[in-house]
């Protein structure tokens, strides 16, 4: 009852952002604007069974 094993290669692509705006990696800056964000999702009761955001 063997089955054939398939691989695929799926090769990453930039997406198309607007004017002004830049994918970048996250700073430490960025932390109170983030968890705003997480705390409004939490907020909608749809987004997690958390409650609060961590600190």
């Amino acid at each position: 009852m063997g089955r054939d094993r398939h691989s695929a290669i799926v090769q990453a692509v930039k997406p198309a952002i607007g004017p002004g705006l830049e994918i970048r990696p996250m700073r430490d800056s960025d932390a109170e604007q983030v968890l705003a964000i997480y705390q409004a999702g939490l907020d909608t009761r749809h987004a997690s069974f958390e409650t609060t955001a961590p600190s």
